[in-house]
């Protein structure tokens, strides 16, 4: 209820903004440079003289935030915070869960080859008598439905023949009859494994026994035309199908 008297450049208009409207506003000097009038009615003309001027009110034009739209916008701007560490946690997550996927294809790769490497011959490449026992019994299931044919091959007098011929032959015989049977196979359901010492399985899927016989003695009769080559020797081989 008493006059305040303060220069107008000390005068700021935030601070009576903020007391006038309750408004929660970082306090800012008044920016003179951008005031393009100020006019002051006087009803006479006074002496050029020194005066000293009352002014009781002060009415300010422009645009302000209200308390509504001021908490409206505190609670847009939480929004899109909680958006973006939403968006940033799916993210995180998406590339952990596509380094576990990779991991997981890697591992599975490496099983699979360790799987691999367990059911092969060493000496031949084929199958060996771990794979066959597996996939044998799942083919048996299917055997009265579709037919199925298991041919066995042993080398005739195999002993004999590496007591003779050493262990190189033996091993060079080994491998010609795995490469026979390999280039007799036909269809890709048709399987080669070795089953232990001289002994071969051929499975074979879909196949009656008529069939299967043919498919037997042109198997034999293809291996006894062959040689066996050894320490500089050719060698005769034959085998036997049951």
């Amino acid at each position: 209820h008493k006059p305040t008297y303060v220069r107008l450049k000390e005068f700021k208009v935030s601070d009576w903004w903020v007391r006038q409207f309750a408004l929660h506003r970082t306090e800012s000097d008044t920016r003179f440079d951008r005031i393009r009038a100020i006019a002051i009615e006087i009803k006479e003309q006074p002496p050029h003289t020194k005066h000293y001027l009352e002014i009781r009110s002060i009415t300010f034009v422009g645009e302000w935030i209200s308390k509504e739209n001021f908490y409206l916008i505190i609670i847009v701007a939480f929004a899109l915070l909680l958006s973006f560490e939403g968006a940033f946690r799916v993210y995180v997550l998406y590339n952990r869960h596509r380094a576990a996927q990779k991991s997981l294809d890697a591992l599975t790769e490496h099983n699979q080859k360790l799987r691999s490497v367990a059911f092969k011959d060493e000496l031949t490449q084929l199958l060996n008598r771990r794979a066959i026992h597996e996939i044998v019994s799942k083919s048996l299931d299917l055997k009265n439905q579709n037919g199925l044919a298991i041919l066995i091959l042993d080398i005739d007098h195999f002993k004999l023949f590496n007591d003779t011929h050493g262990h190189l032959g033996g091993d060079a015989c080994l491998k010609l009859v795995a490469l026979t049977i390999q280039q007799a196979i036909r269809r890709p359901a048709d399987k080669c494994y070795r089953y232990g010492g001289e002994e071969f399985v051929l499975l074979l899927p879909h196949l009656d026994p008529a069939t299967a016989m043919v498919r037997a003695e042109q198997l034999r009769q293809a291996f006894a035309a062959l040689e066996v080559q050894s320490d500089g020797q050719i060698i005769r081989c034959t085998f036997s199908v049951g």
